[in-house]
């Protein structure tokens, strides 16, 4: 039981942090100007362009 109750736990704090930075990147870029925002943002292009 106890090890079930903290899959479950994992998994809700999981979805609650999707949740969370789903609503940053939707603050972060409107539909509008998704393109043009990507590119400034730090989470998706350092890690890219530090490996290669």
């Amino acid at each position: 039981m106890e090890a079930f109750e903290g899959e479950g736990m994992v998994r809700i704090r999981l979805r609650r942090q999707r949740q969370k930075l789903k609503q940053q990147s939707e603050e972060n870029n409107p539909c509008s100007k998704g393109d043009s925002k990507l590119q400034t943002l730090p989470l998706s292009s350092s890690p890219v362009s530090a490996r290669t």
